[in-house]
């Protein structure tokens, strides 16, 4: 499943605590670093691929979910991806 989150335009208590929530499960978080507060990435699991975004132009972007989406179907092992202000 794939969800895009809004993280509150920069401020950690405008968040959801149905985004944070989502968050603590993800496998997979992209995210606009110049956008969110390191506090909203603590809330991740320690596992997580964590990937900043914020150099990576949209052909980069929509490349590497292309990418994990492969990976996705042939193996099945993440159950989630999810996305963070694209």
């Amino acid at each position: 499943m794939i969800y895009f989150i809004g993280a509150g335009a920069g401020d950690v208590e405008l968040v959801t605590i149905k985004a944070q929530k989502i968050l603590q499960k993800a496998d997979v978080v992209l995210y606009t670093g110049s956008l969110i507060p390191k506090e909203v990435l603590s809330w991740c699991k320690d596992d997580a691929l964590i990937i900043d975004s914020q150099k990576m132009k949209y052909p980069e972007i929509f490349e590497f979910l292309q990418n994990l989406l492969k990976v996705l179907d042939l193996y099945q092992f993440l159950s989630s991806l999810f996305l963070i202000n694209l």
